[in-house]
């Protein structure tokens, strides 16, 4: 899978599921790699796509756009 949509289908997941740990779950990755291709990404787009606390992530008002956009592409 390209490694640019693979970090797309984690952000959707993560946004979808609302936690990281369950993303990890759902594709059998480590919480650290799905955090990881994340935040490259975010410095990649230049953008903050989640607000991280410690009950789980929410998307920014970026992060739902950018959402949007990306899953009418898929």
């Amino acid at each position: 899978m390209d490694e640019a949509l693979r970090f797309l289908r984690y952000v959707l997941a993560a946004a979808e599921l609302g936690s990281m740990r369950r993303v990890e779950r759902t594709f059998r990755v480590r919480e650290s790699t799905v955090s990881r291709n994340i935040r490259a990404l975010e410095q990649q787009l230049d953008i903050q796509i989640f607000q991280r606390h410690n009950s789980g992530v929410r998307l920014t008002d970026e992060g739902l756009g950018l959402g949007r956009e990306r899953a009418q592409t898929l």
